[in-house]
């Protein structure tokens, strides 16, 4: 039996040294690339992706890198699905570093920089195999928020839920530096157009200053709230900064700044001037010439009924909270457009402006009143404020006029009129 045990135990140990070594699990590291901000619209706000880094040996062997901030770039119903709140962006696999250095640094002339994640072990293998299976089609969608939900927040919420909460913990609750007013004109300033239509449009919840877990949205916000965000070490000797500071990898000579722009408001303040310099000329020649006030009363009219008019669609169709809730709605009526109307049939048709015009207009008047006295005591509180005077004065300027033209205006006769109209010789 001795024997027995004894071979037993040799040919054991024989298996063990026979069987072959298992190869070594490559160390797994997560890198956050942050991109700068770019020349096009969609890129005025800047990136951010995560890189998946395996070792051998320390030596690096494979990286692969993810970006949450993809969509169908070529659809034509791209900006009204992000309008109506239903744009659709999704996870994919970029490739490696290098092909992702030469999209966004030497096409885009953005400048990119990498930071470590200090992770344990077990945290960066749980991220890259949430990554990997996330880009499978069906579980890489998600509905698009130009706060809430895109690349960078993406990343904040993966990171934070393999980290039990920690980021929410450190960064939630604490204020940022800046309202989503700000960041909005800082992503819109290269394009004038989009600029406008954010002040127009994007409406109180953007001034309401958010924490810095939010502030993340945007990616230099992002880069330096993570080195403040604290982690146990690997190694367990204490707490250490979840991100190291970020090493250059793409640097241009010409690096492109995105920076608020104050176009929007010397177009309000155009408005303004404009609106008083014809609305106090028509004034005061209402009485001789009512035209003149009709027209201003229906060129000013008519721009804010059709603002009122679109403010009042986002408000019914748009899923987008920050579209719904707009307090220009009380000041941009899209009722003006019944006004233009009458303007111009005073005008074109010389049909008196009826008991009702004046009423409304007088409505309007008071609704501006209430208006102005609700930004005094910070009831109303929506940014640029430049627009809300835009609105009161475009109110005040309406009434007057409306007011004073009391007759119609004198009928042209032309040279044929005139003929019918002179009588017969015999």
């Amino acid at each position: 039996m001795r024997r027995l045990w004894s071979l037993l135990a040799i040919l054991a140990t024989l298996l063990v040294f026979a069987t072959p070594a298992r190869a070594a699990e490559p160390e797994v590291q997560i890198h956050l690339l942050v991109m700068g901000p770019g020349e096009h619209l969609y890129t005025r706000g800047g990136h951010a992706a995560l890189m998946v880094l395996e070792l051998e040996d320390g030596e690096p062997v494979r990286n692969k890198v993810y970006n949450y901030g993809d969509t169908e770039w070529e659809d034509p119903l791209l900006v009204p699905n992000f309008l109506r709140g239903k744009l659709v962006f999704f996870l994919s696999d970029s490739g490696e570093l290098l092909p992702t250095l030469e999209e966004y640094g030497v096409k885009q002339g953005r400048e990119v920089t990498r930071q470590r994640l200090n992770l344990t072990p077990a945290q960066a293998r749980e991220v890259a195999r949430r990554l990997q299976e996330g880009v499978v089609p069906g579980k890489r969608e998600y509905i698009f928020h130009h706060v809430h939900a895109l690349c960078s927040t993406r990343i904040m919420d993966l990171l934070d839920d393999v980290l039990g909460g920690a980021l929410r913990a450190q960064l939630g609750g604490i204020p940022g530096p800046e309202t989503a007013r700000y960041y909005q004109e800082v992503v819109f300033s290269g394009s004038p157009l989009a600029s406008i239509g954010g002040d127009l449009f994007l409406g109180r919840l953007h001034e309401r200053v958010l924490d810095r877990y939010e502030s993340t949205a945007y990616p230099p916000h992002m880069s330096a709230y993570l080195q403040t965000v604290l982690v146990p070490a690997a190694d367990g000797t204490g707490l250490i900064p979840l991100a190291e500071p970020p090493a250059p990898v793409v640097v241009t000579d010409k690096p492109i700044v995105a920076d608020r722009s104050n176009f929007s408001r010397v177009v309000w303040g155009a408005c303004i001037a404009l609106l008083l310099f014809f609305g106090l000329s028509a004034f005061r020649r209402a009485g001789t010439d009512p035209a003149r006030a009709a027209r201003v009363v229906f060129w000013a009219a008519l721009p804010s009924g059709v603002i009122g008019s679109l403010i009042l669609g986002f408000i019914l169709f748009s899923r987008v909270p920050e579209f719904r809730q707009n307090e220009l709605i009380l000041l941009f009526w899209p009722t003006d457009l019944w006004l233009a109307a009458c303007a111009r049939r005073f005008l074109t048709k010389r049909q008196a402006l009826s008991s009702w015009v004046r009423r409304y207009a007088t409505a309007r008047f008071a609704a501006a009143g209430l208006v102005f006295f609700g930004h005094l005591t910070g009831l109303l509180y929506q940014r640029p404020e430049i627009l809300a005077a835009l609105g009161i004065v475009m109110a005040a300027v309406s009434w007057a006029l409306v007011r004073s033209i009391r007759t119609l205006p004198a009928l042209a006769l032309t040279p044929a009129r005139a003929s019918k109209r002179a009588p017969a010789r015999a």
